[in-house]
């Protein structure tokens, strides 16, 4: 064939038919590289007996690594929260982040060299992007805690990086405890529950009217104590048991705390009952009786 194919690489050119058994040129004139890679991307000229009919570019879609990656956050509401991410490659990829599974679309993109104060007052919805690919969430509130996926496209292929979002809302009692008053009973519950994110830790403080408190009930010595889910359950309550009872619900956002009084009552009893006497005519009788029960009879 009189076709030749030249590679152009800074001003030299050289026939493709020297560098190697991936370059080869078929009867017809048609140029073919196997097993591309970066080092091709260059621009070749047709020729036929020595005079340039046709010029080609030739451009390598590299795979779009991302450089920068977002890592996980643990905000309050109400903050700024600020996932970086940054891809490259040959072209450069379109970056696009994912809110949970859905793509987040028509988000307003912003310089790069925004600072925090500006990223605040800017105009716009509560996300952000940066023209390098970086998401800003303003003024968060529960709704974003979530995974955040940021995913660099080019023709060289995708590739992507996850985060995950966890903003913090401080405990409220949901169910309050409520005030009790138990009589003969073998088994007393006081519920508690409260809403938060992350779920509240409830623990129980318990201060009783003979001024004992005891912070961790369910480990009591006494065994009588225990906590099934959110409701504290005493076994066989004793008077000794009334007081104040304190639920308390903990989670790294904060604490919040409800309580209630318990009551036991114990039907009244004989401790030393009257007993039959007998005097003579015009002397006087003593009868003593002793009772006891909560409260005092």
């Amino acid at each position: 064939s009189d076709i030749t194919w030249l590679k152009n690489v800074n001003g030299d050119q050289t026939d493709v038919k020297t560098l190697g058994y991936r370059y080869s040129v078929t009867d017809d004139g048609t140029m073919k590289i196997r097993r591309l890679r970066e080092l091709d991307a260059a621009v070749y000229t047709c020729t036929k007996m020595d005079t340039p009919i046709k010029e080609i570019t030739v451009v390598i879609a590299l795979f779009p690594p991302i450089v920068k990656k977002p890592s996980d956050v643990t905000a309050h509401i109400g903050s700024l929260v600020h996932l970086p991410c940054e891809g490259q490659g040959d072209p450069n990829p379109a970056m696009e982040w994912n809110f949970g599974r859905n793509t987040l679309k028509n988000v307003p993109v912003i310089p790069d060299n925004l600072t925090e104060e500006e990223i605040l007052n800017y105009s716009g919805s509560n996300f952000l992007t940066t023209e390098s690919g970086h998401l800003y969430i303003r003024d968060v509130t529960a709704q974003f805690s979530a995974q955040y996926t940021c995913i660099a496209k080019n023709d060289g292929g995708i590739s992507w990086a996850i985060a995950r979002v966890l903003i913090l809302v401080p405990p409220t009692i949901r169910t309050i405890p409520q005030d009790t008053t138990s009589l003969d009973a073998d088994i007393i519950g006081i519920d508690c529950w409260a809403n938060g994110n992350p779920r509240p830790k409830i623990t129980w403080k318990v201060e009783t009217y003979e001024n004992i408190t005891i912070e961790d009930p369910e480990n009591h010595p006494s065994g009588r104590y225990e906590k099934n889910g959110n409701t504290l359950r005493i076994r066989f309550p004793l008077p000794s048991d009334s007081g104040k009872y304190t639920c308390i619900a903990t989670n790294a956002g904060g604490v919040a705390e409800a309580s209630a009084i318990l009551q036991v009552l114990l039907t009244p009893q004989f401790r030393v009952p009257p007993k039959d006497s007998w005097v003579p005519f015009g002397g006087s009788a003593l009868f003593s009786c002793t009772v006891f029960g909560s409260p005092n009879p």
